[in-house]
Protein backbone atom coordinates (compact mmCIF):
# COMPACT_ATOMS: atom_id res chain seq x y z
CA UNK A 1 0.00 0.00 0.00
CA UNK A 2 1.16 3.29 -1.20
CA UNK A 3 -0.70 5.70 1.35
CA UNK A 4 1.25 8.58 2.39
CA UNK A 5 -0.47 8.12 5.50
CA UNK A 6 -0.66 4.70 6.75
CA UNK A 7 -2.80 3.80 10.29
CA UNK A 8 0.19 2.53 12.35
CA UNK A 9 4.15 2.65 12.12
CA UNK A 10 5.95 -0.55 12.86
CA UNK A 11 8.72 0.65 14.39
CA UNK A 12 11.90 -2.18 14.48
CA UNK A 13 15.29 -1.61 15.78
CA UNK A 14 17.81 -3.66 14.10
CA UNK A 15 21.95 -4.85 15.85
CA UNK A 16 23.25 -7.81 14.49
CA UNK A 17 20.47 -10.01 13.63
CA UNK A 18 20.86 -11.67 10.27
CA UNK A 19 19.62 -14.58 11.26
CA UNK A 20 16.12 -13.63 13.19
CA UNK A 21 15.38 -10.80 11.49
CA UNK A 22 13.76 -12.78 8.64
CA UNK A 23 11.11 -14.28 10.97
CA UNK A 24 10.20 -10.88 12.69
CA UNK A 25 9.76 -9.31 9.24
CA UNK A 26 7.46 -12.51 7.69
CA UNK A 27 4.78 -11.90 10.84
CA UNK A 28 4.82 -7.99 10.08
CA UNK A 29 4.34 -8.70 6.86
CA UNK A 30 1.71 -11.19 7.36
CA UNK A 31 -0.82 -8.46 9.15
CA UNK A 32 -4.36 -8.76 8.45
CA UNK A 33 -4.82 -5.30 7.97
CA UNK A 34 -2.48 -3.92 4.79
CA UNK A 35 -2.62 -0.26 5.98
CA UNK A 36 0.91 -0.19 8.01
CA UNK A 37 4.65 0.89 7.40
CA UNK A 38 7.26 -0.76 8.86
CA UNK A 39 10.52 1.26 9.85
CA UNK A 40 13.60 -0.59 10.37
CA UNK A 41 16.51 1.33 11.40
CA UNK A 42 19.51 -0.70 11.48
CA UNK A 43 21.75 0.18 13.91
CA UNK A 44 25.33 -0.19 12.50
CA UNK A 45 24.99 -3.83 12.38
CA UNK A 46 28.38 -5.87 11.69
CA UNK A 47 26.58 -8.83 9.76
CA UNK A 48 23.84 -8.79 7.08
CA UNK A 49 21.02 -7.19 8.66
CA UNK A 50 21.01 -4.10 6.81
CA UNK A 51 21.15 -6.22 3.61
CA UNK A 52 18.36 -8.65 4.70
CA UNK A 53 16.38 -5.19 5.86
CA UNK A 54 16.76 -4.04 2.09
CA UNK A 55 15.89 -7.19 0.59
CA UNK A 56 12.27 -6.60 2.08
CA UNK A 57 11.92 -3.10 1.67
CA UNK A 58 12.41 -4.41 -2.29
CA UNK A 59 10.34 -6.86 -2.02
CA UNK A 60 7.78 -4.85 -0.29
CA UNK A 61 7.12 -0.79 -0.53
CA UNK A 62 5.80 -0.43 3.25
CA UNK A 63 8.94 -1.40 4.82
CA UNK A 64 11.41 1.52 4.79
CA UNK A 65 14.92 1.34 5.75
CA UNK A 66 16.85 3.70 7.87
CA UNK A 67 20.61 3.02 8.40
CA UNK A 68 22.66 5.09 11.31
CA UNK A 69 26.17 4.36 12.99
CA UNK A 70 25.56 2.19 16.33
CA UNK A 71 24.35 4.13 19.13
CA UNK A 72 22.36 1.55 20.88
CA UNK A 73 18.99 0.54 20.79
CA UNK A 74 17.21 3.81 22.03
CA UNK A 75 18.81 5.76 19.46
CA UNK A 76 17.61 3.75 16.72
CA UNK A 77 13.66 3.97 18.13
CA UNK A 78 14.41 7.46 18.39
CA UNK A 79 15.05 7.38 14.98
CA UNK A 80 12.43 5.05 13.81
CA UNK A 81 10.12 7.25 15.84
CA UNK A 82 11.15 10.58 13.95
CA UNK A 83 10.82 8.60 10.62
CA UNK A 84 7.29 7.52 11.25
CA UNK A 85 4.39 9.11 9.23
CA UNK A 86 1.51 6.99 11.20
CA UNK A 87 -0.64 8.58 13.81
CA UNK A 88 0.01 5.32 15.83
CA UNK A 89 3.40 3.68 16.64
CA UNK A 90 4.11 -0.40 17.48
CA UNK A 91 7.30 -1.27 18.46
CA UNK A 92 8.90 -4.65 17.84
CA UNK A 93 12.30 -6.21 18.96
CA UNK A 94 13.59 -7.67 15.38
CA UNK A 95 14.40 -11.31 17.06
CA UNK A 96 10.61 -11.31 18.06
CA UNK A 97 7.11 -11.34 16.32
CA UNK A 98 3.27 -10.20 16.41
CA UNK A 99 0.13 -12.47 15.82
CA UNK A 100 -0.99 -11.60 12.05
CA UNK A 101 -4.17 -9.86 14.13
CA UNK A 102 -2.16 -7.48 16.15
CA UNK A 103 -2.21 -4.13 14.25
CA UNK A 104 -6.03 -4.92 13.23
CA UNK A 105 -6.38 -5.73 16.59
CA UNK A 106 -5.59 -2.85 19.02
CA UNK A 107 -6.45 -0.42 15.48
CA UNK A 108 -9.78 -1.65 16.23
CA UNK A 109 -9.88 -1.54 19.79
CA UNK A 110 -8.28 1.79 19.74
CA UNK A 111 -10.97 2.97 17.70
CA UNK A 112 -13.83 1.40 20.55
CA UNK A 113 -12.26 3.19 22.83
CA UNK A 114 -10.90 6.54 21.43
CA UNK A 115 -8.55 8.78 23.66
CA UNK A 116 -8.02 5.53 25.68
CA UNK A 117 -4.40 3.57 25.68
CA UNK A 118 -4.27 0.27 24.62
CA UNK A 119 -2.28 -2.83 26.51
CA UNK A 120 -1.49 -6.34 25.33
CA UNK A 121 0.70 -8.86 27.10
CA UNK A 122 3.68 -10.71 26.40
CA UNK A 123 3.90 -14.41 26.06
CA UNK A 124 6.54 -17.18 24.31
CA UNK A 125 5.86 -19.39 21.15
CA UNK A 126 3.63 -21.77 23.72
CA UNK A 127 0.83 -19.66 23.95
CA UNK A 128 -2.53 -20.89 23.27
CA UNK A 129 -4.72 -19.19 20.37
CA UNK A 130 -6.04 -15.75 21.96
CA UNK A 131 -9.56 -14.85 22.58
CA UNK A 132 -9.72 -11.84 20.22
CA UNK A 133 -13.80 -10.92 21.05
CA UNK A 134 -13.85 -11.01 24.73
CA UNK A 135 -10.15 -11.23 26.25
CA UNK A 136 -10.53 -10.07 30.25
CA UNK A 137 -9.35 -6.36 30.27
CA UNK A 138 -7.78 -4.52 33.59
CA UNK A 139 -8.28 -0.60 34.08
CA UNK A 140 -6.31 1.88 35.42
CA UNK A 141 -7.83 5.34 35.69
CA UNK A 142 -4.59 8.46 36.35
CA UNK A 143 -5.03 8.11 39.81
CA UNK A 144 -4.09 4.63 39.98
CA UNK A 145 -1.20 5.11 37.36
CA UNK A 146 1.21 4.22 40.33
CA UNK A 147 -0.42 0.90 40.75
CA UNK A 148 0.30 0.03 37.07
CA UNK A 149 3.33 1.09 36.52
CA UNK A 150 4.34 -1.70 39.13
CA UNK A 151 2.51 -4.48 37.02
CA UNK A 152 4.35 -6.64 34.70
CA UNK A 153 2.92 -4.91 31.21
CA UNK A 154 3.50 -1.73 32.40
CA UNK A 155 7.17 -1.42 31.15
CA UNK A 156 7.14 -3.02 28.39
CA UNK A 157 6.86 -0.51 25.05
CA UNK A 158 6.36 -3.52 22.86
CA UNK A 159 3.14 -4.36 23.88
CA UNK A 160 1.28 -1.18 24.07
CA UNK A 161 -0.13 1.12 21.02
CA UNK A 162 1.55 4.62 21.39
CA UNK A 163 -0.55 8.08 19.77
CA UNK A 164 2.57 9.77 17.46
CA UNK A 165 0.66 12.97 18.49
CA UNK A 166 0.80 12.51 22.28
CA UNK A 167 4.67 11.69 22.17
CA UNK A 168 5.73 14.47 20.26
CA UNK A 169 3.68 17.09 22.23
CA UNK A 170 5.00 15.25 25.31
CA UNK A 171 8.59 15.09 23.66
CA UNK A 172 8.83 11.82 24.95
CA UNK A 173 12.03 10.05 23.86
CA UNK A 174 14.62 6.79 24.66
CA UNK A 175 16.89 7.95 27.16
CA UNK A 176 20.05 7.56 24.72
CA UNK A 177 23.21 5.69 26.59
CA UNK A 178 21.19 4.14 29.69
CA UNK A 179 22.38 0.33 29.99
CA UNK A 180 19.18 -0.36 31.52
CA UNK A 181 15.59 0.08 32.01
CA UNK A 182 15.56 2.00 29.07
CA UNK A 183 11.60 0.95 27.95
CA UNK A 184 10.29 1.43 31.47
CA UNK A 185 11.83 5.14 31.37
CA UNK A 186 10.29 5.71 27.78
CA UNK A 187 7.08 4.30 29.51
CA UNK A 188 6.60 6.64 32.53
CA UNK A 189 7.37 9.55 30.40
CA UNK A 190 4.94 8.38 27.90
CA UNK A 191 2.55 7.74 30.59
CA UNK A 192 2.62 11.24 32.26
CA UNK A 193 1.87 12.67 29.24
CA UNK A 194 -0.84 11.03 28.72
CA UNK A 195 -2.84 11.80 31.65
CA UNK A 196 -1.58 15.35 31.45
CA UNK A 197 -3.39 15.54 28.28
CA UNK A 198 -6.49 13.63 28.89
CA UNK A 199 -6.97 13.53 32.59
CA UNK A 200 -10.29 11.73 32.25
CA UNK A 201 -9.06 8.71 29.94
CA UNK A 202 -7.94 5.09 30.70
CA UNK A 203 -5.17 2.37 30.56
CA UNK A 204 -6.89 -0.73 29.53
CA UNK A 205 -4.95 -3.43 29.79
CA UNK A 206 -5.67 -6.67 28.19
CA UNK A 207 -4.54 -10.00 28.82
CA UNK A 208 -4.19 -10.99 25.02
CA UNK A 209 -0.73 -12.45 24.00
CA UNK A 210 -0.69 -10.68 20.72
CA UNK A 211 2.95 -10.57 21.34
CA UNK A 212 5.96 -13.84 21.01
CA UNK A 213 9.18 -13.47 22.33
CA UNK A 214 10.85 -16.49 21.47
CA UNK A 215 12.80 -19.08 23.63
CA UNK A 216 15.45 -19.29 21.01
CA UNK A 217 16.52 -15.93 20.38
CA UNK A 218 20.05 -16.27 22.59
CA UNK A 219 21.26 -19.42 20.42
CA UNK A 220 20.60 -17.73 17.25
CA UNK A 221 21.67 -13.92 17.54
CA UNK A 222 24.41 -13.77 15.48
CA UNK A 223 26.58 -11.36 18.30
CA UNK A 224 26.40 -11.20 22.06
CA UNK A 225 27.37 -8.90 24.67
CA UNK A 226 28.64 -9.32 27.91
CA UNK A 227 26.99 -7.15 30.67
CA UNK A 228 29.35 -5.12 32.46
CA UNK A 229 29.43 -4.66 36.20
CA UNK A 230 27.21 -1.53 37.25
CA UNK A 231 27.50 0.44 40.73
CA UNK A 232 24.93 0.99 42.40
CA UNK A 233 22.50 3.98 40.39
CA UNK A 234 21.10 6.61 43.02
CA UNK A 235 21.54 10.63 43.60
CA UNK A 236 21.98 11.28 46.67
CA UNK A 237 20.15 14.67 46.98
CA UNK A 238 16.91 13.42 45.53
CA UNK A 239 17.04 10.16 48.11
CA UNK A 240 17.21 12.07 50.81
CA UNK A 241 14.60 11.81 53.42
CA UNK A 242 13.25 9.10 50.56
CA UNK A 243 11.19 6.58 53.36
CA UNK A 244 8.84 9.73 53.76
CA UNK A 245 8.55 10.36 50.28
CA UNK A 246 7.91 6.50 49.47
CA UNK A 247 5.15 6.17 52.07
CA UNK A 248 3.00 9.05 50.89
CA UNK A 249 3.17 7.38 47.62
CA UNK A 250 2.51 4.22 48.33
CA UNK A 251 -0.03 5.74 50.17
CA UNK A 252 -1.57 7.56 47.60
CA UNK A 253 -1.31 3.84 45.45
CA UNK A 254 -2.81 1.62 47.78
CA UNK A 255 -5.76 4.42 48.60
CA UNK A 256 -6.44 4.54 44.54
CA UNK A 257 -6.77 1.16 44.33
CA UNK A 258 -9.29 0.42 47.13
CA UNK A 259 -6.18 -0.90 49.71
CA UNK A 260 -3.51 -3.24 48.59
CA UNK A 261 -5.78 -6.14 49.77
CA UNK A 262 -8.23 -5.78 46.80
CA UNK A 263 -5.60 -5.62 44.31
CA UNK A 264 -6.13 -9.05 42.46
CA UNK A 265 -3.04 -11.48 43.24
CA UNK A 266 -1.02 -10.88 39.84
CA UNK A 267 -0.87 -7.38 40.43
CA UNK A 268 -0.48 -7.30 43.87
CA UNK A 269 2.95 -9.50 43.72
CA UNK A 270 4.81 -7.39 41.43
CA UNK A 271 3.26 -4.54 43.64
CA UNK A 272 4.59 -6.27 47.05
CA UNK A 273 8.29 -7.22 44.94
CA UNK A 274 8.71 -3.30 43.93
CA UNK A 275 7.80 -2.06 46.71
CA UNK A 276 9.54 -4.17 49.38
CA UNK A 277 13.13 -3.26 47.49
CA UNK A 278 11.96 0.23 47.06
CA UNK A 279 11.83 0.33 51.01
CA UNK A 280 15.05 -1.32 51.32
CA UNK A 281 16.52 1.12 48.89
CA UNK A 282 15.18 3.67 51.11
CA UNK A 283 16.36 2.25 54.23
CA UNK A 284 20.17 1.74 52.46
CA UNK A 285 19.79 5.81 51.09
CA UNK A 286 19.53 6.83 54.90
CA UNK A 287 22.43 5.20 55.95
CA UNK A 288 24.78 6.25 53.01
CA UNK A 289 23.56 9.55 53.51
CA UNK A 290 23.80 9.42 57.61
CA UNK A 291 19.82 9.97 58.07
CA UNK A 292 18.00 7.81 60.80
CA UNK A 293 15.51 5.25 59.68
CA UNK A 294 12.45 6.46 61.55
CA UNK A 295 12.12 4.33 65.12
CA UNK A 296 8.47 3.71 63.90
CA UNK A 297 9.08 2.70 60.33
CA UNK A 298 8.21 -0.88 61.24
CA UNK A 299 5.20 -0.18 62.48
CA UNK A 300 4.12 2.36 59.57
CA UNK A 301 0.54 1.22 58.79
CA UNK A 302 2.14 0.93 54.89
CA UNK A 303 4.46 -1.37 56.14
CA UNK A 304 2.15 -3.28 58.17
CA UNK A 305 -0.35 -3.44 55.10
CA UNK A 306 2.28 -4.60 52.33
CA UNK A 307 3.54 -7.48 55.14
CA UNK A 308 0.40 -8.59 55.95
CA UNK A 309 -1.33 -8.99 52.09
CA UNK A 310 2.02 -10.85 51.64
CA UNK A 311 1.10 -13.22 54.27
CA UNK A 312 -2.45 -13.68 53.54
CA UNK A 313 -2.30 -14.04 49.93
CA UNK A 314 1.36 -16.26 50.09
CA UNK A 315 3.59 -13.04 48.10
CA UNK A 316 7.20 -13.77 48.53
CA UNK A 317 9.81 -11.51 48.24
CA UNK A 318 13.44 -12.02 49.73
CA UNK A 319 12.86 -8.67 51.41
CA UNK A 320 9.84 -10.68 53.42
CA UNK A 321 11.57 -11.82 56.24
CA UNK A 322 14.41 -8.61 57.35
CA UNK A 323 11.23 -6.57 56.62
CA UNK A 324 9.07 -8.57 59.20
CA UNK A 325 12.14 -9.10 61.14
CA UNK A 326 12.53 -5.87 61.71
CA UNK A 327 16.39 -6.27 61.26
CA UNK A 328 17.73 -2.94 59.52
CA UNK A 329 21.07 -4.05 59.22
CA UNK A 330 19.89 -6.95 57.09
CA UNK A 331 17.77 -5.00 55.23
CA UNK A 332 20.44 -2.85 54.69
CA UNK A 333 22.73 -5.54 53.30
CA UNK A 334 20.00 -7.31 51.00
CA UNK A 335 19.95 -4.44 49.04
CA UNK A 336 23.52 -3.96 48.41
CA UNK A 337 24.27 -7.02 47.57
CA UNK A 338 21.17 -7.52 45.39
CA UNK A 339 23.03 -4.71 43.81
CA UNK A 340 25.98 -6.78 43.30
CA UNK A 341 27.15 -9.33 40.58
CA UNK A 342 27.24 -12.44 42.40
CA UNK A 343 24.00 -11.72 44.63
CA UNK A 344 25.22 -14.28 46.92
CA UNK A 345 23.79 -13.17 50.54
CA UNK A 346 20.96 -12.10 48.69
CA UNK A 347 19.59 -15.63 47.45
CA UNK A 348 21.29 -17.07 50.44
CA UNK A 349 18.26 -14.89 52.59
CA UNK A 350 16.19 -15.64 50.04
CA UNK A 351 16.04 -19.10 49.63
CA UNK A 352 16.36 -19.74 53.24
CA UNK A 353 13.01 -17.10 53.86
CA UNK A 354 11.44 -19.09 51.24
CA UNK A 355 11.71 -22.51 52.15
CA UNK A 356 11.25 -21.01 56.37
CA UNK A 357 7.26 -20.61 54.81
CA UNK A 358 6.98 -24.30 53.87
CA UNK A 359 8.11 -23.87 50.33
CA UNK A 360 4.42 -22.80 49.25
CA UNK A 361 4.59 -19.03 48.44
CA UNK A 362 4.01 -17.44 45.32
CA UNK A 363 7.47 -15.90 44.62
CA UNK A 364 9.26 -14.04 41.79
Amino acid sequence: MSRETPAVSIIVPVYNLEALLPRCLASIAAQTTPDWECVLVDDGSADGSLAVCRQWAEQDPRFRVLHQENGGVSAARNAGMAAARAPYFLFVDGDDTILPETAAWALERQARHPGDLIGWVLHDQTATAPDLVHPPCKRYTKAQLQAYIFTIPSANVTNKLFDAALIRQGEVRYPVGQARGEDMQFCIAYFHAFFAARPQAIVRQYDLPLYIVHNDNGAARASKKAVAAHPIEWDPEESRGYLHTLRAEYRQMSDSMGGLAAVPAEDAMNLCVQYCRRFAFGVWAAHQLGEPVPRDFYRWPEIRELLAVMRKQKLYSGYYWPLRLQCTPLVRAMYQSDESESKKLFWKVYWLGWYALGGSWRRR
